[in-house]
């Protein structure tokens, strides 16, 4: 451990992570919040306990709001690393990000899967 804290230390990690831009823009989607600067998602004010993975996974499909997202690419930027046969990956983190966000106020799924094209996010208007 105080190798790990010297580290930290001579690094200024601590001190770089206060200074993250809580300024950041903020992308909003029928009332859900995306911060990029905090990496943090809320809804009606509530903060969702969602990984790195899973907010990136959700900005990227929130910036194409309406738009079907191919799992090849949400693999490619999201994973970092090509699609492979069977790979489920994506799928699983679309799962958690199910289960993670709350009832929309119009009754809609946020995420909707089309069968061999990829996901959307659904946009109520």
């Amino acid at each position: 451990m105080a190798r790990i804290r010297a580290i930290l230390r001579r690094s200024n990690w601590n001190e770089q992570q206060q200074h993250v831009d809580t300024n950041a823009p903020t992308l909003d989607v029928d009332g859900l919040q995306l911060n990029t600067g905090r990496q943090e998602a809320s809804f009606d004010g509530k903060v969702l306990d969602l990984t790195g993975t899973e907010f990136t996974l959700l900005y990227l499909l929130a910036n194409h709001l309406g738009q079907v997202v191919s799992r090849e690419l949400l693999s490619q930027e999201v994973l970092g690393k090509r699609l492979t046969p069977f790979d489920r990956a994506i799928d699983m983190h679309i799962s958690n990000l199910r289960r993670k966000l709350p009832n929309r106020k119009d009754g809609h799924p946020w995420l909707k899967t089309l069968r061999g094209r990829g996901y959307l996010m659904v946009s109520a208007t």
